[in-house]
C-alpha cells in the first residue's frame, strides 16, 4: 500500500488478508486482531473493554486497507 505494508493470506482464505508485512528495523508484532460480526458486537466489545479498565482508541474505517473502524487496546 502507500505506506510500504504488504497484505498476505493463504490460498483457502475468504477474507483479503490474515497477515500484514512492513519493513522494519527490528523484529516484533504491531498488533494482533479479532473479528466481530457487525457494528452491535463492535460497540458491545468497547463497552465491556472500558468496563474492564481498558483504555480504548477507535481507529476509522479505511486506516488499514479494506478494514472497517477498528477499536485499539492493550490487553492487561
Amino acid at each position: 500500500d502507500d505506506q510500504g505494508r504488504v497484505y498476505l493470506k493463504a490460498w483457502t482464505e475468504v477474507d483479503k488478508f490474515s497477515l500484514v508485512l512492513r519493513e522494519a528495523d527490528e523484529p516484533g508484532m504491531d498488533f494482533m486482531g479479532f473479528k466481530v460480526v457487525d457494528e452491535d458486537a463492535l460497540r458491545q466489545l468497547e463497552r465491556d473493554l472500558m468496563a474492564y479498565g481498558c483504555a480504548v482508541e477507535q481507529l476509522p474505517a479505511g486506516e488499514l486497507n479494506s478494514c472497517g473502524r477498528r477499536v485499539r487496546f492493550q490487553a492487561p
